[in-house]
């Protein structure tokens, strides 16, 4: 069985992929920073006032998390969400200053 983080590695020999996937590092960064290991996480797809479409993490309480910036498709958004729960099982946890 092919694991999604050795897939992950080898797209990212890809400029494209890679450059997508820089795009999306402060939305990979704030979801390390509120999902533990092993929370519930929901995210929903939904097309929004200009027509484009963006995702939202919901917590197990169904607080919003965060919203996306839009994608100009669902498939766009899904991939983005895809990328950013390959991102958090990989994740470190660090405690930083303030």
């Amino acid at each position: 069985m092919t694991r999604i983080a050795d897939l992950h590695r080898k797209w990212l020999e890809d400029p494209n992929y890679r450059a997508a996937y820089a795009a999306l590092e402060s939305e990979f960064a704030e979801a390390r920073r509120v999902v533990a290991p092993d929370g519930f996480v929901r995210f929903e797809v939904f097309r929004d006032g200009s027509g484009g479409f963006r995702w939202r993490m919901r917590a197990e309480n169904g607080n919003e998390v965060m919203v996306s910036d839009p994608y100009a498709t669902a498939d766009e958004a899904r991939a983005a969400i895809g990328a950013l729960k390959d991102s958090i099982s990989v994740a470190e946890i660090a405690e930083v200053a303030a």
